[in-house]
């Protein structure tokens, strides 16, 4: 009984009622060249960069004309994967591209994968971290026994660890 009110609800049009949000949903992963298709990967890997953040990415919708807004979701295939990327590519009413050369979803990854590599913030890079505690300041590892000792010197054992067989009478 329920399935057929349910078909005659949407065969009715009732569902249809409900807008849909029309927006297009980009995760980093899309475009991440270390990912595997298997992984999330949609595009070829000559236009996927390695480990795009959300503000690159937004950054360059930004830069084309695009609306975009940033959710706080998981991507479902892997948990640790979090925020994606809404965007309006074509318009609602008339369905007519918001940018005239980008029509379709995989185009639009092209471009932001393309893009990227010419932010600002990847050509500058990142200043070099300078090291906390450095290698000559280091105090020497304390062996078993308690007394100070070299690092290599408990490391430098001789003799191998193979069991011996039992001695032939």
């Amino acid at each position: 009984m329920a399935i057929s009110e349910a078909s005659a609800a949407s065969s009715s049009g009732v569902f249809n009622d409900y807008p849909h949000d029309r927006r297009i949903i980009i995760y980093p992963i899309y475009i991440n060249a270390k990912a595997k298709i298997v992984e999330g990967r949609r595009i070829g890997v000559k236009y996927c960069v390695d480990q795009p953040t959300l503000q690159e990415i937004l950054d360059v919708l930004e830069h084309l004309g695009f609306e975009a807004e940033v959710e706080d979701k998981i991507y479902p295939r892997d948990i640790f994967q979090r925020g994606r990327v809404r965007v309006t590519l074509k318009d609602p009413v008339t369905g007519e591209p918001k940018v005239g050369n980008i029509a379709s979803r995989k185009a639009l990854l092209q471009e932001i994968g393309t893009m990227i590599p010419n932010l600002k913030s990847r050509k500058e890079g990142k200043p070099p971290a300078s090291p906390a505690i450095s290698t000559a300041t280091t105090p020497s590892v304390m062996s078993p026994m308690g007394a100070l000792g070299s690092p290599t010197s408990s490391a430098s054992k001789t003799g191998s660890n193979k069991k011996k067989g039992a001695k032939k009478k």
